[in-house]
């Protein structure tokens, strides 16, 4: 009875012999997986990083020719400059065109790319109100005028 039981225990440890190597491989190929996952979705970020940093500088050159047009605009220069207005900026060009909206406001639309990449910027600016001019002179008081002349 004694050597039945010795027999069946070592058949037992036979058939566990192989269950570590399994196991060991079944986590090894689980882990790669995982790694691979990791790396796969660090590479997607990299690269959706890499296209905002891009449409950041795209938005910009979008953003220097709306305020080079707002300038001409508010400064009552628009009639020496023809739509569309072209630029670059670091490498990045720049198209703005606009249309009056109502009275002297205007649409102002900006695009700026650079190959694929691309942004457009929509603004509305009006021209300054006119203010009437100042008083060259306020006195208060006792106002003799003399010690000077007044033109």
């Amino acid at each position: 009875m004694r050597m039945a039981g010795n027999l069946q225990s070592a058949r037992r440890r036979g058939q566990r012999r192989g269950s570590a190597l399994v196991l060991t491989i079944i986590v090894a190929v689980i882990m790669t997986g995982l790694v691979m996952t990791l790396s796969w979705a660090a590479s997607v970020q990299a690269q959706n990083t890499e296209k905002l940093a891009l449409m950041d500088q795209a938005f910009y050159a979008a953003e220097a020719g709306g305020q080079r047009v707002a300038w001409y605009c508010k400064n009552g220069k628009m009639a020496s400059i023809t739509s569309p207005l072209t630029g670059l900026v670091n490498g990045y060009a720049y198209s703005t065109s606009w249309s009056t909206v109502a009275g002297s406001t205007l649409r102002i639309t900006s695009r700026g790319s650079l190959g694929s990449v691309s942004y457009t910027l929509y603004e509305t600016v009006a021209p300054p109100v006119p203010q009437p001019p100042l008083a060259a002179i306020v006195s208060g008081g006792d106002f003799d005028g003399k010690n000077f002349d007044i033109n």
